[in-house]
């Protein structure tokens, strides 16, 4: 087996301006004018994407450097945003029933991102709905007080206030997996979880939360955090006084970020469409056709789990690839006319311009011949080691701890920076081959959201990793 390291380097550039001062003497030389030297060009802004034929003719907007700063953010589960400081102009107190307040910056990183997320799909912007700031943060509180996300509300539940009610009727509601949670959320995320999340509410047909966070109708919106319990409140207008040539909402839709179309083994993700109806009336029960195929070999993918009905469902497609532009066509639609429409459009789920790996070693972190040790400076550390192989890889963990699990997770990425394998156990057999790979070793699994999520390691935490 050949084997080498990739050492991770940040250049410093320093830039030195020299001043000089005044005085006496000899007449001084005539120096020759240099040449200015040009600044350097400004960054493009995004490119537009046009409407294809056959799709429907709004813009969208793919902002490949923004959704690439966002996801990396995203994985700093100690970053401002989600500190106190940055949050909370007043800190809510559950023991008080106080819901305390949000920042502007904490609201405004809120909009920012539900706005970046409606433009991906035509959508227009929405604005702060200040008057559903208060009601918001009530909701958030009861949640955190009752620890669970049902959108039935009594005054039986804890820090109960008639205005909490609002926040329950008509928006989205968030909470951690782990209910005793009290790890801040960063505002951003929130939007990424509605939008992959297409559970039913309740016994409602169609993508879910993903459904009522993208509804055209929506002008203003809020949100509301009180730990990691989080409600978004919106205010809609009339559909009939739309200002948009939108025909339907698509996820995904043209070019799109993955990190809001992620699966899992649990979780697959699910493809949507709707309509627009905007004289809401009522389209016949029947169920469209949908088609998927690939657009530069006209090959068709499969589609599974097709659950729609007159003019809005949801699908999945197993085998789609990231970064592959694909044609949906949409056959058999129900609109509120009782007529059939159909719709296409191409989609391609961004992952290579977006997904950095960003794992950068320290002093300590070594690598052999068929060895790799290390140790976390801080409780998300991540150390990256770029290696090649020639067959399987068959790995080895031990760390500090002692125990059966390693303590921390191994994370084996392809050439692609496509995650292949990960694991916290004290063996990993990977039989897939491949030449080129990063492992990465982190105390965090890829799908954590809060810090709570990763295992708990104290600082100099050691571990070894010997390859086979």
């Amino acid at each position: 087996m050949r084997f080498y390291i990739k050492f991770f380097v940040t250049a410093v550039l320093l830039v030195l301006v020299a001043c000089g001062g005044g005085g006496g003497g000899s007449a001084p030389t005539q120096e020759p004018t240099p040449t200015p030297t040009p600044p350097p060009p400004a960054p493009e802004p995004p490119r537009p994407e046009e409407p294809p034929s056959g799709d429907q003719s709004v813009t969208t907007t793919l902002d490949i450097a923004y959704w690439r700063r966002l996801t990396q953010e995203l994985s700093n589960f100690l970053s401002e945003f989600r500190s106190s400081e940055f949050l909370y102009a007043n800190v809510p107190n559950l023991e008080n029933c106080d819901p305390g307040t949000l920042n502007d910056a904490a609201q405004t990183r809120y909009l920012e991102t539900y706005n970046a997320a409606r433009g991906l799909l035509g959508l227009t912007e929405v604005t702060t709905a200040l008057t559903l700031t208060t009601a918001a943060q009530q909701a958030s509180l009861v949640q955190a007080g009752r620890k669970d996300l049902a959108h039935q509300i009594s005054e039986d539940d804890p820090c109960w206030v008639a205005e909490a009610e609002v926040g329950f009727s008509d928006g989205n509601l968030i909470g951690p997996s782990n209910v005793e949670s009290t790890s801040d959320l960063d505002p951003a995320y929130p939007i990424i979880f509605w939008i992959i999340d297409t559970s039913p509410l309740g016994d409602t047909f169609g993508a879910g939360r993903r459904a009522t966070a993208l509804r055209p109708s929506i002008v203003r919106s809020v949100y509301g955090q009180v730990s990691a319990w989080g409600a978004q409140l919106n205010e809609r207008e009339d559909m009939m006084e739309l200002d948009s040539e939108l025909e339907f909402v698509a996820a995904p839709y043209r070019r799109f970020p993955y990190i809001l179309a992620k699966t899992s083994s649990q979780q697959p993700f699910k493809w949507s469409f709707s309509l627009v109806n905007r004289n809401q009336g009522q389209p016949n029960p029947t169920a469209f056709a949908v088609s998927v195929v690939n657009a530069e070999t006209g090959t068709p993918l499969t589609v599974t789990d097709v659950d729609a009905l007159g003019d809005e469902g949801t699908w999945i497609v197993p085998e789609f690839e990231y970064d592959t532009e694909y044609i949906v066509t949409i056959s058999n639609i129900s609109n509120a006319g009782n007529g059939r429409e159909t719709a296409e459009y191409p989609v391609e789920i961004v992952f290579g311009e977006i997904f950095e790996i960003n794992a950068p070693t320290e002093g300590q972190d070594l690598s052999t011949d068929r060895m790799i040790s290390g140790r976390f400076d801080s409780l998300i550390d991540r150390d990256g080691f770029a290696i090649r192989i020639d067959g399987s890889l068959n790995l080895t963990v031990t760390s500090s701890s002692g125990s059966a699990k390693s303590g921390f997770y191994v994370q084996i990425y392809d050439d692609l920076k496509h995650l292949i394998e990960e694991s916290d156990q004290s063996t990993i057999l990977l039989e897939e081959v491949i030449t080129d790979a990063t492992i990465v070793i982190t105390p965090c699994p890829s799908n954590a959201i809060s810090i709570d999520d990763c295992e708990a390691v104290d600082d100099f935490f050691e571990y070894a990793v010997s390859i086979k």
